[in-house]
């Protein structure tokens, strides 16, 4: 089995949103899923879930599950 794969097997199987919510609650906004981002301080949710990867309008930082345990 080549890595591309795997890798691909990996992003199926593993929710993202169950996985991020160990670390923050969600609540909606503006029709999506958002948390305060579990990478910087702030008061105001700008952590944003999406079908296959999350993105932060505070620090910037973005990706998919690989990207958010690392």
């Amino acid at each position: 089995m080549s890595v591309e794969i795997a890798k691909n097997k990996i992003l199926q199987s593993v929710s993202l949103e169950q996985l991020v919510s160990k670390y923050s609650s969600f609540t909606a906004k503006q029709g999506r899923k958002a948390t305060c981002c579990p990478f910087h301080h702030e008061k105001t949710p700008s952590f944003y879930l999406y079908d296959d990867h999350f993105h932060c309008f505070g620090c910037g930082k973005g990706g998919n599950v690989f990207s958010f345990l690392m």
